[in-house]
Formats: C-alpha cells, structure tokens, sequence
C-alpha cells in the first residue's frame, strides 16, 4: 500500500502536467485568437500589427499609443503571458470537468468571460476612446471559439 509520500510526487507530476498542459493550450489558442484579431484589423483598414500595439498599452501606457512608441515586441510578451495565464486558469477549471461536452461548453463560457472582461470591462477603463480599437466590440464569437482552442 503507498504511504502519502509516496503519493506525493505523483500529484506533483500531475500538476505539472496540467499547468503544462493549459500553458501550452492557452499559447496556442491565444496564437490563434491574435491570428483573427490581426485579420480583423486589416479588414477594417488597421495595420496588422495594431493589436499588438494597444496590448502593449497595458505596460507602456496609452500615451505610448499616440506617441507612436508603443512596442510590437512588448504587446506580444503581453499576449503570450496573458495566454498562458488564462490557459492555465482554464486547465483548472476543465481538470475537474467530467465529459467532453462539459469542457467544450465550458471552453465556449470562458471564452465568452475573457472576452467581456478583456474588451467591456478592461478596455475602456484602461484605454480612452481614441486608442480603443474600432472592432473590439464587435468579436465576441471569436472570443467565445477562442475557449475552445485550449481543449
């Protein structure tokens, strides 16, 4: 019979492997998700690069955006950590979930969750009008398939 130390390292195996597992799903779905918005914005008459540009906002500031010295290198460490940050919280969540279905209709709710929280709730309280993007109203569908990438 295995003692609880014994035990021990099995769990840390498994934790590891699960934060393993939702960093990686969370990088590539974010890639995925950065993929779309940076279509998005050259539909609409934006540089690709656009979205990379506000997400640097986050730690440049929004003066960065009007000055022009906001960094694509920086809002793209911004994007892969917020991705890897939200794969992991994910992971988690879907950890304790039992079916397939669960998981993809959980993956669809958060999803949808990062989208209100990135663009509804963070956006306008972080960035006034004029660096706001012009369509990030308008994608909560991709937001919402974005949860189901990390499956």
């Amino acid at each position: 019979m295995a003692s609880m130390t014994d035990q021990q390292p099995r769990r840390t195996r498994q934790a590891g492997a699960l934060a393993t597992r939702g960093i990686v799903g969370g990088v590539v779905s974010g890639a995925g998700f950065l993929a779309v918005t940076m279509w998005f914005a050259t539909s609409i008459g934006d540089p690709a690069k656009a979205p990379l540009l506000m997400m640097s906002t986050i730690l440049e500031g929004d003066e960065a955006m009007m000055t022009g010295a906001a960094s694509t290198a920086t809002g793209l460490a911004v994007h892969l950590v917020l991705s890897a940050f939200f794969g992991l919280v994910f992971a988690v969540v879907a950890s304790r979930m039992r079916t397939n279905g669960g998981i993809a209709l959980a993956g669809t709710a958060y999803g949808a969750l990062l989208y209100l929280l990135n663009f509804k709730v963070l956006a306008p309280v972080g960035s006034g009008p004029s660096t706001r993007p012009a369509g990030a109203n308008s994608q909560p569908l991709p937001s919402a398939l974005h949860g189901n990438l990390a499956i």
